[in-house]
C-alpha cells in the first residue's frame, strides 16, 4: 500500500495486533498514524501485514458560510502565546497548528459566535519553556494596545502553554497594576484533537466568567478535578503546575480558589473574597537583560553550582523547611559565597521547598544568620516562581533600597497573612 499523509487506514501486524488511524507521518522505514483516542502510535513497515484504506464519506464545505462576528456583543480579546488551546489537528505537520484569527476561533468553539466578539493577535509563537523577560514585555505592550482600542474589551484571555504558564501569571500580576478587567490565562493540558482535551472546557468557563462577574486581576481557569464538572478561577501569585500531565495540573498554594465554574451551566461559585480596586491601571516593564538565578538547597551542595551566584543580578535560594541551607563547617563554602555576592549587590531571597508554609528566618541559627547577611524572604510564603518573578519586577523598576523595602511587602496578594493549611509557629525573635 502506498501511505498518503492524512489518511484513514486499518493496519494489521504481523503479531496480531491491528489499528485504525489517521496517518500523519512517513519515514523510510515506519509510519505514524493518530488513533481514535488522540495518542500517535509509530510503526515499522516491515511489521504490517496487511494494510487497508479506509474509506471516508465526503465532507460538504460551504465556503461562502463565515462564522457570525457580532459586534454588539461584548467584546472579548484573545492574546496569543501559544500552547495548543485554540489549535486544530493538522495532519500534513503531524500534529495541532494554532488558530490566530476570530473566525478560525469560533469555527473550533462556534458557541462564541454567541456569546462575545472576539479580536484576536498574536503575540508570540513558542513553546512556553523559551520564555523570555522579553517576551513578557511583548505580552504587556499587547495586553496595553487592547486597553486602548476604541472598543473597550469586557475581558482579556491569554492562551498560553501550561508549563510556564503560571511565571507568566505571576509575572503580569506585577506588571500590571491595578488591571480594570479581568486578564485569564487559558491553558490546556491535552490536545484538541484528543477526546478528552480541556481546550474547550478551560476556555468557555474563562468567557463566562468574564461575561458573569466584575472581577478584576490576573487570574488562571483550569480544571478542578480530572473529571469534566468545573474549573476553578485561580489568582496569578498563588499558583502552580502540580502535574506534568492531568487536566487539573494547577492548584491554589496558600490561599483557595477564587472561584468555581460548572461546565454544566457555568454559574460561578465565590470561593474566597474578591478585593477589586477601582484605580487607574499602571503598566511595568521587565529589564530583559536581567540575570536572576534559581538555586535549589540539597545534600552535598558544591562550591561549582552555588558559584553563579556571583554572576547574577539576583537570587532564588529555594530553602529546606523554614528557609535553610547548609552551613555548618562542610558547607561553610556556601555562607562565604552568599556574603560575597551580597558585598558585590546581588540581591538575595530565600522561599521554602515545601510551597505550603512561609519562610521564619528566626528559629533556627543558620536562618538567623542568612538573615543577618541581608537574604530576603523571612516570614514569606511565596512560591519560587512568584518570588522569582517579584524579585525580577522589582530590580527591572526600583532602587536598590526600594528593593529591600517592598520584597516582604504584599504588593498584588502574593503574600497571605495565613495559608488554611498552616499551623502557627513560635517566631523566636
Amino acid at each position: 500500500m502506498n501511505y498518503k499523509t492524512g489518511q484513514l487506514v486499518q493496519l494489521s501486524l504481523k503479531d496480531g495486533r491491528e489499528y485504525e488511524g489517521r496517518v500523519i507521518s512517513i519515514k523510510e522505514e515506519r509510519i505514524i498514524i493518530k488513533l481514535k483516542n488522540g495518542y500517535n502510535v509509530g510503526i515499522f513497515k516491515k511489521n504490517v501485514r496487511d494494510a487497508k484504506p479506509i474509506k471516508e464519506k465526503p465532507v460538504v464545505k460551504n465556503e461562502n458560510k463565515k462564522p457570525l462576528l457580532n459586534k454588539k456583543l461584548p467584546k472579548l480579546t484573545i492574546l496569543h502565546m501559544g500552547g495548543t488551546i485554540a489549535s486544530k489537528v493538522d495532519y500534513e505537520l503531524g500534529g495541532v497548528s494554532p488558530l490566530f484569527e476570530p473566525e478560525e476561533i469560533i469555527s473550533l468553539f462556534p458557541e462564541l459566535s454567541t456569546l462575545v466578539y472576539i479580536e484576536s493577535k498574536l503575540v508570540s509563537r513558542m513553546l512556553s519553556e523559551n520564555l523570555r523577560f522579553s517576551d513578557l514585555n511583548k505580552l504587556v505592550s499587547a495586553i496595553k494596545d487592547a486597553l486602548n482600542a476604541e472598543k473597550k474589551p469586557k475581558g482579556i484571555i491569554i492562551t498560553h502553554g501550561t508549563d510556564m504558564l503560571h511565571y507568566t501569571a505571576a509575572a503580569l500580576s506585577f506588571l500590571i497594576e491595578n488591571p480594570p478587567l479581568p486578564i485569564i490565562l487559558v491553558g490546556s493540558q491535552r490536545s484538541s484533537d484528543r477526546p478528552s482535551s480541556d481546550s474547550k472546557s478551560n476556555l468557555m468557563a474563562a468567557v463566562h466568567f468574564i461575561l458573569k462577574s466584575e472581577s478584576k486581576g490576573v487570574f488562571i481557569c483550569i480544571h478542578e478535578s480530572s473529571s469534566d464538572n468545573s474549573c476553578l478561577i485561580l489568582r496569578g501569585t498563588n499558583a502552580r503546575k502540580m502535574h506534568s500531565s492531568r487536566r487539573d495540573a494547577f492548584k491554589p498554594i496558600n490561599t483557595e480558589a477564587l472561584a468555581r465554574i460548572s461546565l454544566k451551566d457555568y454559574s460561578i461559585e465565590w470561593l474566597s473574597k474578591e478585593e477589586n480596586q477601582n484605580k487607574a491601571p499602571k503598566f511595568y516593564t521587565m529589564n530583559p537583560n536581567l540575570k536572576i538565578g534559581m538555586f535549589y538547597v540539597h545534600p552535598s551542595m558544591c562550591k561549582e553550582e552555588l558559584g553563579g551566584i556571583l554572576k547574577m543580578d539576583g537570587a532564588i535560594i529555594i530553602g529546606t523547611g523554614l528557609g535553610h541551607i547548609g552551613l555548618n563547617d562542610e558547607n561553610e563554602f556556601i555562607l562565604k559565597l552568599i556574603k560575597e555576592a551580597i558585598s558585590k549587590g546581588v540581591i538575595i531571597a530565600i522561599t521554602p521547598q515545601t510551597l505550603f508554609g512561609r519562610i521564619s528566618l528566626n528559629v533556627y541559627s543558620t536562618g538567623r544568620k542568612l538573615k543577618e547577611l541581608g537574604v530576603l524572604g523571612h516570614e514569606s510564603n511565596m512560591l519560587p516562581e512568584t518570588a522569582f518573578m517579584k524579585l525580577a519586577f522589582l530590580m527591572s523598576n526600583f532602587k536598590k533600597e526600594e528593593i529591600y523595602e517592598l520584597y516582604n511587602k504584599n504588593l498584588r496578594g502574593e503574600l497571605s497573612m495565613k495559608s488554611p493549611y498552616e499551623d502557627d509557629y513560635i517566631d523566636a525573635d
